[in-house]
């Protein structure tokens, strides 16, 4: 047995943007993350900044993440965390613009 060693990777991912996607009737909001010295392991978004919620990844585009959106939510926030557990800086979106 090989004892594994320590991540050495302290790079936070980062998510690179948010957008809308209609499908009939609902919405959807895909997010994109990067993280340059690992991989994305998942992203959350919350709608109050204290409870997060994790988002699918889109398997035909491995950095695209996707939550459904029934109804409209106003201002949300959304983080990426990495293969090494670093959390990245909130990222916020309204909904009737990209920030």
């Amino acid at each position: 047995m090989v004892r594994p060693t320590r991540s050495t990777d302290k790079d936070a991912p980062v998510v690179t943007s948010v957008s809308t996607n209609m499908k009939g009737t609902h919405k959807s909001l895909v997010a994109q993350a990067i993280d340059v010295a690992g991989e994305v392991a998942a992203v959350e978004w919350s709608a109050d900044g204290r409870s997060w919620h994790p988002m699918k990844r889109d398997l035909s585009k491995t950095d695209h993440w996707i939550m459904e959106m029934p109804q409209p939510r106003g201002e949300l926030w959304f983080r990426a965390i990495d293969d090494s557990l670093n959390i990245g800086k909130e990222r916020h979106f309204k909904e009737s613009s990209e920030l």
